[in-house]
């Protein structure tokens, strides 16, 4: 994610807006600390909900809870969304010409790419 966000930097994007969905909750837990100092590069990152992968939830362990980490290590631009549509509408709203949308994550998260085109076209 680090490298993602870092190229698109480089390419000189007004602001980078982020679509992220977690993979498992075990990936989560363990890396919900990694995750949260990951996005620094963004501008804005949106949440959706964790893709379980046939896992059981874990209490506590939610996109939700990640987003107040990304808060906790200074991230002002985080927010829950829960699903993608409403990933896509806070991203499509909050975005300005010149701005990237970067969709990052495994599950669904591939289906957003399309979905933004349809909207921002």
């Amino acid at each position: 994610m680090r490298a993602t966000l870092a190229a698109a930097r480089l390419c000189q994007f007004g602001r980078i807006h982020v679509i992220f969905q977690p993979h498992r909750y075990t990936r989560t837990q363990h890396l919900m600390d990694e995750f949260a100092r990951s996005f620094h590069q963004a501008d804005a990152v949106y949440l959706m909900d964790i893709y379980a992968a046939s896992e059981p939830p874990i209490a506590g362990v939610t996109s939700e809870a990640l987003a107040g980490r990304l808060q906790d290590f200074g991230h002002r631009g985080a927010q829950y969304c829960g699903t993608m549509e409403a990933a896509i509408d806070a991203a499509v709203a909050a975005a300005q010409p010149g701005d990237v949308i970067v969709t990052l994550g495994a599950g669904s998260v591939w289906q957003a790419g399309d979905k933004l085109l349809a909207r921002l076209q």
